[in-house]
């Protein structure tokens, strides 16, 4: 068991399942029903599709919040919405038979739309909150026409193993999680509550524009073939990204019921 309350601002802990990892919220933390993903669900963006195991690749818990905090919730960020990820460690393999160049567990990866009238998508902020993962985060140049090209790739090393990590998705940006280390990682995030993630673009190229594979006792990226040019990735720490001013000297749950205003831009990017 570990305890994760003091890492998320919430009453949360990471107990063992039997499927290997599960959050157990404390008294007092309420959410959505959580949502399991399962191996099956990604398919379409697998590098292998026979890949079948393992069947339980994470989980979501939408709308996680303090029963007490409710009232503040609604009249002080009213059009955000806070969740928690648990994503199972491993590799996604046939029949749990792992080999080199078999993709790490991942989410199945998103744009955000466009704000209305403008051409620029709604951010998201996150937390690693525990383990070791990458974010890949993908610019195209259109969100809407995903074989129109891709104009940066940025690979995001996070090791949360110690202290919880923020990472900031830019806006125009797709992404995806990426588990690469050997426990679990739980990551926690803030992102608008009235928008629609888009998964289709990355369901038509198979994936991001990079395959993140097992090498060794290490990662590699493998480029996609679907997609028919790609830049090289750069490779990056989470600590020297930008932060957009979100505080990080509290978890971002206390911090933005703490200061709304340094959330705003999640709503209204610049």
């Amino acid at each position: 068991m570990v305890d994760l309350s003091e890492r998320l601002g919430v009453n949360v802990k990471l107990v063992r399942s039997e499927e290997g990892w599960m959050l157990e919220l404390g008294e007092g933390v309420v959410s959505s029903k959580p949502q399991p993903r399962c191996i099956s669900e990604l398919k379409p963006v697998l590098r292998n599709q026979d890949a079948n195991t393992p069947h339980i690749l994470y989980w979501m818990f939408r709308d996680v919040r303090v029963r007490e905090d409710e009232g503040e919730l609604r009249s002080r960020v009213p059009l955000l919405r806070y969740d928690i990820s648990l994503f199972m460690p491993g590799v996604m393999s046939v029949d749990g038979d792992e080999k080199e160049g078999d993709e790490f567990v991942k989410a199945f990866g998103h744009y955000h739309p466009y704000l209305r009238g403008r051409e620029v998508t709604f951010p998201e902020v996150y937390e690693v909150v525990y383990g070791r993962m990458l974010f890949l985060l993908q610019e195209p140049e259109d969100v809407f026409q995903p074989r129109s090209g891709i104009r940066r790739v940025i690979i995001v090393e996070v090791d949360a193993m110690d202290e919880r990590k923020l990472v900031v998705i830019p806006p125009n940006f797709g992404h995806v999680a990426i588990v690469t280390g050997d426990e679990p990682v739980v990551t926690s995030n803030w992102v608008a509550r009235n928008f629609d993630s888009q998964y289709a673009p990355f369901a038509l190229m198979r994936g991001a524009a990079y395959y993140i594979v097992k090498k060794g006792d290490g990662w590699a990226y493998e480029p996609n073939p679907n997609y028919p040019s790609l830049p090289t990735p750069e490779v990056v720490n989470s600590t020297s990204l930008e932060t957009f001013g979100v505080p990080t000297d509290s978890p971002i749950y206390i911090a933005c019921l703490r200061e709304p205003s340094k959330f705003q831009f999640l709503i209204e990017p610049s």
